[in-house]
This record gives C-alpha cells, structure tokens and sequence, in this order.
C-alpha cells in the first residue's frame, strides 16, 4: 500500500509540473495578442538604419536590423532568425519620420531593444505587429503542449501504463 501511495504523489507531482508550462504558455498567449495601447510610443526622424550585433544580458550575439530616432538614445530593432532584412532596409530609410511602438527594455547591456512591435510612417504601418506578435507564438504552442503532454504521462504513470511498478511474486 505504501508503494501506491508513494506512486500517487510522484504522479500528482509530475502533474502539477505541468502549471508551469501551462504558465508559460500564458505569457506566450499575452505576446500574442499586443494591444498597442500597452507599449511605449514614440515619434520621430530616423537618423541611422541597418543591421547591427544584438548583444544579449546572457552574452549571445545575433544579427538584427536596427533604426535610430534623432530623440532616443537606444537603437530599436527587429531579429529575424533567417537574418534576411532586405524588405525592412527597403522600407525604413534615414530622414523617415515614423512613429514606433516598442516594449522598453532596462537592461543597459544590450546596445539594441529587439521589442520593436509596430512602425508607422505617415499613417500608414510598414512593420506590423503581427511579425512580433507571431515570433512569441512559438513560445505558446511548444509550452501548451508540454503541458499537456505532462499532465497524460502523470495519469499513465499513476495507472501504471508506463514505469509499473515490480511484479508480484506468487
């Protein structure tokens, strides 16, 4: 009796396990779906545009296209794991006035904030939120099904589908 006991918790445990990817995958959810009433705005003219190291708070490196308004001291930037950047070089040139809605990051580390969400340039949206918004999907889907991959093994190992426990002697 002790053993299913013991079973029982583990199998609660690894459950409850779950919560966590199950969290994830609500912050996952929440960059998903940006209001850009919740993000910082900010007009200007663009002094400098191109591509540029990102150097992370952890000491990676990547590859990023950056802009430069004539009243921010931080550049604002897009990562593209492909590091194709051509369509935003086109697009965003110096002397553009635009206005950018970005999540403002404290880290002093880093010389480029890559949550740059939307850019307007005269009314009209040249980088949509949608290409922030769908690089935060990952986050949600992989995390949700870790979730709930986590909360099937615990039943299967709490019913003894997967790992039984010792055969019984007769």
């Amino acid at each position: 009796m002790a053993g299913q006991k013991k079973r029982a918790v583990y199998a609660i445990l690894i459950g409850l396990s779950s919560l966590i990817y199950f969290f994830v995958a609500w912050i996952g959810y929440d960059k998903m779906h940006i209001d850009l009433k919740e993000t910082f705005e900010r007009s200007g003219i663009i002094t400098a545009t191109g591509t540029d190291y990102h150097y992370g708070d952890k000491g990676d490196k990547a590859n990023v296209f950056y802009l430069q308004l004539n009243n921010m001291k931080k550049k604002l930037g897009i990562y593209r794991s492909d590091n194709n950047y051509t369509d935003l070089l086109d697009k965003v040139k110096t002397g553009d006035s635009v206005t950018v809605f970005y999540f403002n990051n404290h880290n002093e580390t880093e010389n480029v904030n890559i949550d740059l969400v939307q850019v307007d340039k005269y009314g009209y949206t040249i980088i949509d939120k949608s290409e922030y918004e769908s690089k935060e999907s990952g986050l949600f889907y992989i995390s949700l099904g870790a979730g709930v991959l986590t909360l099937i093994l615990s039943v299967l190992y709490y019913k003894r589908i997967i790992l039984p426990g010792p055969k019984k002697q007769e």
